[in-house]
């Protein structure tokens, strides 16, 4: 206790206050734990609107993380953190036209599509600038009774695309040479700590995924399953 407080008040006098200390050690031991609890072939995606700081994203991508970026400034946070441009997923419902046309210029890796017209327009995008783009297509499936914080799933909203509307839609989303389809991207709640809960969530998604290539004709060769653990933080558990 004694050196953590003589530690404390010594980064306070460098560098004054108030000032934000992150402890590695804490970040390596999450980070390890999840890893064990996940087949070798997963990858993690570090969402960088949890926390923008540059040593942590640096960090993460140094211990084989990805990166998931929802806005061009924090593209380019992760650019100039290093990331390579391939090793970064866009997310994130009403994308401008600059922020499209800068993934679609510069290659990123991948391009989450929250809606039937956004993949449209990525579609012609790609097509007027002569640039392929990898796509996730965002699902917002009907999963009912998971307990959590905050669900993102059973009612139609920006984030993703209901699956009925997929299906009626399926001659908008057939294979074409600039914008393919590679995948679904799931993000269904967050804050669960059941993990039967999160276990029924990940199958459900894995079986609607199944249902949508089928119907869909595509190879599917990523499956993100988005967030979920829950987390007891500014909570006194």
């Amino acid at each position: 206790k004694f050196m953590k407080n003589y530690f404390l008040n010594k980064c306070a006098k460098k560098y004054g206050t108030p000032i934000y200390i992150y402890d590695v050690s804490k970040i390596s031991y999450a980070l390890t734990n999840l890893k064990k609890s996940l087949p070798d072939f997963a990858n993690l995606f570090y969402s960088i609107k949890a926390n923008p700081n540059e040593s942590i994203i640096k960090y993460l991508y140094k211990n084989n993380c990805k990166i998931e970026v929802s806005s061009l400034g924090e593209l380019k946070k992760s650019m100039k953190s290093g990331v390579k441009l391939s090793n970064i997923l866009f997310t994130g419902p009403g994308k401008t036209k600059e922020e499209l046309i800068f993934i679609i210029k510069n290659n990123i890796g991948l391009i989450s599509i929250e809606s039937i017209n956004e993949y449209i327009y990525v579609k012609s995008l790609s097509k007027k600038l002569n640039k392929k783009i990898n796509c996730l297509i965002r699902i917002n499936p009907k999963i009912e009774n998971i307990n959590s914080s905050i669900q993102m799933m059973s009612t139609s909203s920006q984030f993703g695309i209901d699956s009925e509307i997929i299906i009626k839609n399926v001659n908008e989303l057939k294979e074409n040479n600039f914008c393919k389809i590679v995948g679904f991207h799931f993000y269904i709640a967050s804050n669960i700590f059941n993990h039967k809960d999160l276990f029924k969530m990940f199958v459900n998604c894995i079986e609607i995924s199944k249902l949508l290539s089928t119907k869909l004709n595509l190879d599917i060769k990523i499956l993100n399953l988005g967030g979920g653990f829950g987390c007891y933080q500014g909570k006194n558990k």
